[in-house]
């Protein structure tokens, strides 16, 4: 009997802990569209043309832009992530990312 009910107590314990996994992962979200990263030299041009608010991290630890276009010069040689975070009117967050070389290859 004993052996029943600590199986009992652990296959509640697994649903509890499934159930409160599912309820804690966010759904899956489409990356915004209408996003342009350009780079000329050591600048990047930023623009996005969707729907929501905006907010560009340009990954140098640099303050954060929140306009839908921006414009950021890095004072550094190197790689560098820029990320666009786009939150909509229900709050829901959505990013994309693109890797940049600096200074910019010349095309």
């Amino acid at each position: 009997m004993k052996m029943k009910l600590k199986m009992g107590i652990v296959l509640i314990s697994i649903i509890l802990l499934s159930a409160t996994a599912l309820a804690a992962t966010p759904t899956t979200k489409i990356p915004p569209t209408g996003v342009s990263i350009t780079c000329s030299g050591g600048t990047v041009k930023c623009v996005y043309t969707g729907t929501g608010s905006a907010s560009w991290n340009f990954g140098d630890k640099t303050k954060t832009v929140t306009t839908k276009n921006a414009k950021h010069t890095y004072k550094k040689a190197g790689k560098y992530t820029v990320t666009l975070t786009v939150k909509n009117a229900k709050k829901q967050t959505s990013t994309i990312s693109k890797v940049i070389k600096i200074p910019c290859p010349k095309t």
